[in-house]
């Protein structure tokens, strides 16, 4: 199966929701303030769950730092599309972006 921009969208609304919910969260560490400061968990395990689903494209955790801020970001990288799920944690941007 291969992504589309509209699976995607889908992905990274459910993703939010479980994210959302206290009785995930709790246990995970660093995504208790989803979606600041949780990025590079979430990518990670939403990076395995898209694998999974879309075994026939490549899926990779992406990563940027900025110098400005002294801060890393990351996203998931599927083929030529991207997920970000938790762009929205940047004032710019109200949801995930895709």
């Amino acid at each position: 199966m291969k992504p589309t921009l509209t699976s995607l969208r889908s992905d990274a609304v459910q993703a939010e929701i479980f994210f959302r919910q206290a009785e995930h969260v709790e246990k995970l560490p660093y995504v208790h303030g989803f979606p600041k400061n949780s990025c590079e968990l979430v990518s990670a395990f939403l990076a395995v769950a898209i694998a999974d689903k879309y075994r026939d494209s490549p899926v990779n955790v992406a990563k940027a730092y900025s110098r400005a801020s002294n801060e890393w970001h990351f996203w998931i990288e599927i083929g030529d599309l991207l997920l970000d799920a938790t762009a929205h944690q940047f004032t710019e941007y109200k949801h995930p972006l895709v």
